[in-house]
Order: structure tokens, then sequence, then C-alpha cells
């Protein structure tokens, strides 16, 4: 049975697999405090589209969904008695709930390879850097002939394997170097070292879109993936495959690759959020991923050319030379220009403002109103609304929704 907005409301937070604050998502239990099967099955298939501030938060609330999924499958009569929801609290306390009682989500026994993939995202996690935007997304940085290339790779833990969902170059005019290639090699070396089977759908996607889909399987084979003609792809361990057909792995040419551990990617505080401090390096590879979101909203626009410009001054020309002057776009040059001082912001604050700026360069109308169209653009490109904060700067993690009166309309 379906429940209403208003059921869920009213239900406490000990039903629900996620609370953090006011936040509250998956409900599982009903208001009497018994596990609901439909709800629990909803709750594997959605988990992966719930945004949570850390991705290994997804593995744990699914190896606590799999538990309780046996305990009812064994004849249990499951409540939400002793159930304590995953947290950021709680995980940063490092708690379960009561600890002289046996709570009904605390894992007795892990979940068929739920050790293995755990371990696989731990090692992922510390090797990539975060996604401005979406926290199932991970980036991979190289740099070819001095040019930054980023590698998006979507993937999770699910039913003991790891699902990979998508591997993507950007921006895709840089295809072709065989970066791709050696994200796919780094993941299939994770996969050996911690015993654990990768598959997925191999599905060209993208625009352009990049290999079709016959060549796009032949790439996953030579990575030592097995496919079939409708696209799904698995790849077992090493040690797990039969002597007679070893599978070789994707060669990775030292020559491009600058390995994640060296490069100048973002830094990244407990909670797995980029904090504030950026080098022009890192600050291009931000507006480089938020311009392809624009891209990809706005094929048609000349977003594509746009460049960052970094200043040395304080503040931006013709400006009343207050402290949120820190930008300005040039639709004539497609050219987005930040003065340096901005570099020390928050990830949130620096998103909003080259969002919003690189919003200016797709507005062709000259009708009055630009900054709000620019904010609306820049929603549309991201998907995350344009918020203004204390300092009355653009930021997409805190402020309000309206841009306030005292500014420039």
């Amino acid at each position: 049975m379906k429940w209403s907005g208003k059921y869920k409301g009213r239900l406490p937070d000990n039903c629900y697999a996620y609370v953090d604050g006011s936040i509250r998502k998956l409900p599982i239990f009903n208001a009497r405090g018994n596990l609901d099967e439909g709800h629990l099955h909803s709750a594997l298939a959605r988990l992966w589209q719930a945004d949570l501030p850390d991705p290994r938060m997804y593995s744990e609330i699914e190896h606590r969904l799999i538990e309780l999924q046996e305990r009812l499958y064994a004849g249990q009569d499951v409540t939400n008695r002793y159930w304590t929801p995953v947290s950021p609290e709680r995980r940063r306390t490092g708690t379960r709930g009561n600890p002289t009682e046996p709570a009904a989500g605390t894992l007795t026994k892990p979940a068929a390879g739920s050790s293995s993939t755990q371990s696989f995202m731990e090692d992922f996690w510390a090797g990539t850097h975060p996604h401005p935007f979406s926290n199932r997304e991970r980036l991979y940085y190289f740099r070819d002939n001095g040019q930054d290339i980023i590698v998006s790779v979507e993937l999770r833990p699910f039913q003991g394997q790891i699902h990979l969902s998508a591997i993507a170059t950007l921006p895709p005019d840089l295809r072709g170097r065989g970066v791709a290639s050696q994200v796919l090699a780094k993941l299939c070396a994770l996969a050996d070292k911690h015993g654990v089977i990768i598959g997925g759908t191999a599905k060209p996607f993208g625009s352009p879109p990049g290999l079709n889909k016959t060549a796009l399987l032949g790439w996953y084979r030579r990575a030592g993936f097995t496919a079939d003609r409708y696209g799904s792809i698995t790849r077992l361990p090493r040690e797990a495959r039969t002597r007679g057909n070893p599978a070789k792995p994707v060669p990775v040419s030292a020559g491009h690759a600058v390995d994640a551990a060296h490069s100048a990617g973002y830094a990244v505080d407990a909670a797995g959020h980029a904090a504030a401090g950026y080098d022009s390096v890192q600050i291009h590879r931000l507006f480089e991923v938020i311009r392809h979101k624009f891209v990809q909203a706005f094929p048609r626009s000349q977003v594509a050319r746009a460049k960052l410009i970094i200043h040395s001054k304080l503040h931006s020309p013709g400006s009343p030379k207050t402290e949120r002057d820190v930008a300005w776009a040039e639709p004539g040059k497609m050219q987005v220009n930040l003065v340096r001082r901005a570099l020390g912001f928050e990830v949130g604050r620096l998103v909003g403002i080259l969002a919003h700026e690189l919003g200016h360069l797709v507005d062709t109308s000259d009708a009055p109103g630009a900054e709000r169209r620019a904010d609306t653009f820049a929603e549309q490109a991201t998907g995350r609304t344009i918020l203004y904060d204390e300092a009355d700067l653009e930021n997409i993690h805190r402020g309000s929704p309206v841009r306030p009166k005292r500014l420039h309309q």
C-alpha cells in the first residue's frame, strides 16, 4: 500500500533507514513499528537514487536492509524497537544505537560479499575525487599534453557485487586518449585486490555519443569482461577465473596517467565534501565539470567554448567593490572571470558562483532580469537550486532561494 506524505510525516525517525535532522529518507517501518515488506523492497530498489552526503552510507544502509530482509524471510517478527537509522552524526560518533541492547539494525553477519564490496568502495573513495553535483559519481583527473581530462565514474555495491553504471570522459572531445581505459584498469585492479565481481550493462550515452554498442562491448571484453548480445557485462576477480581462459588486463600508459595519490585534486574533509582552498589547477577542473553540465543542457549554445580566467585584482571591474564582487561574465568573449581571493571559498559557494556566471553566457536575451535568468539557466544545467548565503553570494549548499532585492536583478 502506498503511504501518503501526511502519513510518512507522522512517522517517528526510527521508521526510516536514513535521518539527518529534518531530512528523512527511505521509510521502512509503519506507524505500528512493524517492518513493511513492500517499502523495504522499495528502499532497496531506490537506495542509490537517494542523495546522501557520504557515498559510503549507501553500502552501510544496503547491508542493514538486506539483514532485515533475511530476518523477515526467516519468519522473525521485525520491529523498529531497537532500530537506529543511519545518519551523519551516528557515523561520526561510530555508534549504532544503544550498545546494551541488540539493535535490530545492527549486522550480526555481513551480507554475501559485503565486507569485500565495502573495502572496495573505501579504496575507490580514497583514490578518487568528489563530484560537485552528485554524491553517486566520483572523478579521476588526468593531464595529457597540457590539457586537463576528467573521467567520471558511477558505481555502487549491490547484492555482494559492484554494479558499474557509467564511465564518461570530460570534455567529450578529448575521448580516444586512453584515459577511460586506464580508469577501467584501475577498477579491475581494485576488484582483483578485494575479490569482487563487477557487473552492469554496456550502453552508449552522452552527447555526442562515444563508442557504439558493438565497440563498447569489445572495449569491456578487452578488460576481461564477458558480455552478451543484450549488453550485460560481468567480470570475475582474477583468482576466480578458470586457468584456461586468463583475461589480460588493459595496459596502462604511464605517459598519460597522473596517479590519484599525486594529482592535484580536491581536498576532502571527513564528511567527504571538498574543503575550502583551491589552486588554479583545481578551480579549472571544477569549472570543466560545471561547463560540461551546461553543454549537455544547452547543446545549441556556444558555452563549450567558455573559458575561465583568474585575476589578481580584488574586485570585479565597475562593481561597488564589496566583499561579494568576485566574478563576472563576458558573453562576447565566452569568458568567466574570477578574482583570486575567491579560491579560498568553500566548494558550494564556488559552484554556485561559476554556475551563475555560466548562466550569463547562455543567456541571449537583452531584457531586464538577467541575474534571475542566469540563476534559472544554472539550475537547469546543474539540477541544483542557486541559493544566496549570508554574504549574498551564490551557493548550492546553504542560503535563501530568493535573490536579495538589494542586489542587481
